[in-house]
């Protein structure tokens, strides 16, 4: 997930089994369809007879329960039955965000049949309350029932939330975006994570950056009032106008676009629209948005992102269907669930510097065994090691990397979504077998603090990297860099974050073979902003991010390959 805003935990899930061996095969035949207005994840038999009924709502266990002041933040909750916490379907409603009531459970009660509790909840609507009215209720609205888990039954480490149309851009936003969960506010719902488990949605929106609408989804999308009403516009001409003379407007709805926050540890996700329109015209619910987000999210490295187009022989969804996927998601098991602690047991091993491979991407060992591939070749003196941040140097950096490194017999093994147990597990597998490079530039541990690693645990972790490095490479140098600063505001509380396990990480430092360098104030304005200019999600570095990372560490390389 990238960091636009504030710090995520990814959330997994604990090993639990939800179903016995019966109700199995009762859940295989099991579906969900999107209604016009909301989207109604149906967990009804496929006979021909359940098709053609559906059962009367039923009322919900707790009805208009409010999750904050206005009157539109409410909710409605069914509690499933249950001797042991329940997972949760968190249901969000469309209507472009301007309209739109709470759907009641109809069809979509065999959920709790199943034992899995559901929340529908309605949110502020724009134009009158413009973003980030609507999308941030919803993240209070999930912060607001993971607070009542002990209270309504619920496991909160086990959450898909769904939505059609407007209610699925929002919920593609939760699921993408990093943790909004603040550990440090006064209020006890704030302190609770917005992380999900997975995400199932249909007709969504996958961004509303005007340009890029009218592009995927053409001018019909770009006309319909969601977009202009998103920022509180009366007509497109407005909007139009302000993108022109307020950046404001464009950081507003680059934002709250979910394909600009895809990262490689975003959890799975099921994308269903209608049949792809001739030329792009998909209007604002076409299959293009869905086409645009799966191949960002393949190439960022998202684990599991099925799409699923009617009348697509080759876009056809979750392997088994829309159930399978559901039980698959709440029967998994996972490393970090969202309400884990940050602090490890006095004497054992952090999680942060416990080896393990990052089996739950697919593209993770082969990038792995490219890299055991350049090793076999030798003539590395200079590498670098870390995750997305290293990997894009070969794509944002690639020219600053040719022109300032490549001299050098630099390469790169970074990876994105690594945190540093993937690291310690690729040096002791391979990655050094072959190699003793002089000089290894290691950047690692933001995506630890996004699984809420403690600082101490996440120095831990780098020493154990170190530490590995040299017992393979003993006579190798290192430049240990300080995490980069991540989201936009200096007062966000992941700044301090890394500046405290920044202050761990340079104690590692020897006087001989680590060198620590922390770049970070050279990446920020004097108010300590991050600027697109340097990022282009507030967490990855821009071409001129690049350049400003390699005027910082090109000395310090050089130093330290030709030091005898």
């Amino acid at each position: 997930m990238r960091i636009l805003i504030s710090q995520f935990t990814i959330m997994r899930l604990r090993n639990t089994t939800l179903l016995d061996g019966n109700r199995l095969t009762q859940f295989a035949t099991f579906a969900f369809s999107a209604l016009a207005l909301g989207l109604s994840l149906v967990l009804a038999p496929q006979s021909s007879s359940a098709q053609s009924q559906t059962p009367p709502p039923i009322p919900p266990t707790f009805a208009d329960v409010a999750y904050g002041p206005d009157p539109r933040q409410v909710l409605d909750f069914w509690q499933a039955k249950s001797a042991k916490p329940t997972p949760l379907i968190f249901q969000i409603h469309g209507g472009g965000w301007i309209h739109g009531p709470k759907e009641p459970l109809g069809r979509d009660q065999g959920f709790l049949r199943l034992g899995i509790s559901v929340v529908h909840i309605t949110y502020r609507f724009t134009p009158a309350n413009p973003l980030p009215a609507p999308v941030m209720d919803a993240a209070r609205a999930l912060q607001f029932v993971r607070s009542k888990a002990a209270e309504w039954n619920l496991d909160p480490d086990r959450v898909i939330v769904s939505g059609f149309s407007a209610g699925g851009c929002s919920a593609l936003w939760l699921a993408t975006h990093e943790d909004l969960a603040n550990p440090n506010s006064s209020d006890p719902v704030e302190r609770e994570s917005t992380r999900v488990s997975g995400a199932m949605v249909a007709a969504a929106q996958s961004t509303i950056e005007p340009d890029l609408v009218r592009e995927w989804a053409g001018e019909e999308a770009f006309k319909h009032a969601m977009i202009c009403s998103a920022g509180g516009f009366k007509n497109n001409d407005d909007l139009l106008k302000a993108f022109a003379a307020d950046p404001a407007t464009a950081r507003l709805y680059r934002e709250f676009s979910p394909v600009n926050h895809l990262t490689a540890d975003d959890p799975p996700i099921l994308l269903e629209y209608g049949a792809l329109s001739p030329g792009k015209h998909g209007g604002i619910h076409g299959a293009e948005f869905g086409v645009e987000f799966k191949k960002q999210a393949d190439a960022v490295g998202v684990a599991q992102c099925w799409l699923r187009v009617d009348k697509d022989e080759k876009l056809t969804g979750y392997p088994g269907g829309r159930a399978k996927f559901v039980e698959t998601i709440f029967n998994s098991t996972g490393a970090t669930p969202a309400s884990s602690s940050a602090t490890t047991p006095a004497g054992a091993k952090p999680r942060a510097a416990t080896p393990v491979p990052k089996t739950e991407s697919p593209n993770w060992m082969p990038q792995h065994e490219a890299n055991l591939a350049l090793a076999r070749k030798g003539g590395i003196d200079v590498l670098f090691i870390g995750d997305s941040i290293t990997k894009c140097w070969s794509r944002e950096g690639r020219d600053v990397w040719a022109a300032r490194f490549a001299a050098l017999h630099a390469e790169n093994f970074g990876i994105s979504g690594d945190c540093t147990q993937h690291v310690l597990w690729r040096l002791q597998n391979g990655e050094l077998e072959t190699i003793h490079p002089k000089v290894v530039v290691l950047l690692i541990g933001t995506n630890n603090i996004g699984a809420h690693d403690s600082p101490a645990d996440i120095a831990q972790a780098v020493g154990a990297i170190t530490g590995e490095i040299r017992h393979r490479a003993p006579d190798t140098r290192f430049l240990l860099l300080g995490i980069l600063p991540n989201h936009e505001l200096a007062t966000h509380p992941n700044r301090e974050i890394i500046r405290t396990t920044n202050a761990l990480i340079s104690k590692l430092q020897d006087g001989d073979h680590i060198t620590y360098l922390d770049i970070g104030d050279k990446l920020l304005q004097p108010d300590g902003t991050l600027t697109v200019e340097m990022t282009k999600d507030f967490c990855h570095l821009t071409p001129k991010g690049y350049e400003i990372f390699a005027d910082a560490i090109q000395p310090t390389v050089e130093s330290l390959l030709h030091k005898p």
